[in-house]
C-alpha cells in the first residue's frame, strides 16, 4: 500500500502560500521604545538589530511643522524604516518605496513612530538586520489651526487648488484617507477646484485633504495632480450640488433600482455641461448622467 502523501501536499502547499505573500513589512509584536535627545540636541544615532517578523517602533514628541529627517544604513537590502503618527496605521513615508532616507515636515504634533523592519519575504526566513538609524528633529513648531472639515492635516498652502495632469479620459480619486488603500468617495476631473484643506507628506507621498467647491464633499487627493488656483467663479455651486441627487433619483427610476442601493458622485464640467457617475452597491453597474449647462438631463449611459 502507498504510503499517505496528504500531509507532504499539505506542506507544499502552505510553502506556496509563504511565498506567494512574500511582499511588505512583516507582521508582528514589534518592539517599541521611547526616543529622547540629549540636552541642547537636535538629533540621535541609534545602532540595533532585528530579527524575524519582529521590528522596533522608535516613539518621538515633536510639534506640527517641525522637519524630522531619518536616514538608515543596513548590512540587509529588504529592512526599511516607515513614518506615521502614533495611533494610525497609515505611513506617511514608506521607505520600502521611496528608500532609506527621507526628510518630512511633520504635519501634527504629538507622539511620531520611525518603525523599522523587515519585509514579509525575508522575514519568514528568519533573517536578522544590523541597522544604524539617525533620527533629528529640526524647527520650529508651527501654530497651526485645523484644516477646513477637520482632520490632521497642516493647514498651509494656497485656499484653492485646480485639478491637473490627469489623463483626459480618467478623473482624479478623492479617498476618504491619506492612502491608495481608503475607499474612494469622490471623481473630480482636470480643472476641478478644490478647496485646500492641507496636506500631510513630501513628494509622491503627499495627500492634501480637499473640499468640493459647493461643500458636497470632503476627502483626500494625490498631491501630484493638484496645483494652486484662484477661487472658483461665483454661482452654479448650488446647481451642481443638485445635480448628483437628481441622476441618482433618475437611475433609480428608469432602471428599477433601489434609490438607497445607488452612489452618486459629484458632477464634474463635461464639454459645455456637466456628467454625473453613478454606481449600484448591489449590482455593481455604473451609470453616467449627462445635464446641459443649466442643470437639465439631457441622457443617461
Amino acid at each position: 500500500m502507498p504510503p499517505f502523501r496528504f500531509p507532504l501536499l499539505t506542506a507544499a502547499f502552505l510553502a506556496a502560500a509563504v511565498c506567494l505573500t512574500g511582499t511588505g513589512p512583516a507582521a508582528a509584536q514589534d518592539r517599541t521604545e521611547r526616543v529622547s535627545f540629549a540636552a541642547g540636541a537636535t538629533g540621535t544615532v541609534l545602532r540595533d538589530r532585528i530579527v524575524g517578523s519582529r521590528g522596533v517602533n522608535y516613539v518621538l514628541g515633536a510639534s506640527a511643522g517641525q522637519r524630522m529627517t531619518v536616514a538608515m544604513t543596513t548590512d540587509n537590502a529588504s529592512a526599511y524604516f516607515n513614518i506615521r503618527r502614533s495611533g494610525s496605521d497609515t505611513a506617511i513615508y514608506n521607505g520600502s518605496i521611496n528608500g532609506n532616507i527621507t526628510t518630512v515636515t511633520l504635519p501634527s504634533g504629538g507622539d511620531w513612530v520611525v518603525q523599522v523592519y523587515l519585509m514579509r519575504n525575508a522575514a519568514r526566513r528568519g533573517e536578522a538586520a544590523n541597522y544604524r538609524l539617525s533620527i533629528s528633529i529640526e524647527g520650529r513648531g508651527a501654530a497651526t489651526q485645523p484644516p477646513a472639515g477637520g482632520g490632521d492635516a497642516a493647514a498651509s498652502g494656497p485656499d484653492w487648488w485646480a485639478v491637473t495632469g490627469v489623463g483626459a479620459n480618467d478623473a482624479l480619486n478623492v479617498r476618504q484617507g491619506p492612502s491608495v488603500n481608503d475607499r474612494v468617495i469622490a471623481r473630480v476631473a482636470n480643472g476641478t477646484v478644490l478647496r485646500n484643506g492641507g496636506c500631510v507628506g513630501e513628494g509622491r507621498t503627499r495627500w492634501c485633504k480637499v473640499s468640493a467647491a459647493d461643500g458636497s464633499f470632503t476627502g483626500w487627493a494625490s498631491g501630484r495632480f493638484l496645483r494652486e488656483s484662484g477661487a472658483p467663479a461665483a454661482g452654479g455651486g448650488v446647481v451642481q450640488a443638485l445635480l448628483s441627487e437628481t441622476c441618482r433619483a433618475a437611475v433609480a427610476e428608469d432602471f428599477d433600482l433601489p434609490i438607497r442601493s445607488l452612489t452618486a458622485y459629484p458632477a464634474q464640467p463635461a464639454g459645455r455641461g456637466f456628467e454625473v457617475f453613478v454606481q449600484s452597491n448591489v449590482t455593481t453597474q455604473e451609470f453616467n448622467c449627462r445635464f446641459n449647462a443649466r442643470g437639465r438631463l439631457l441622457g443617461i449611459d
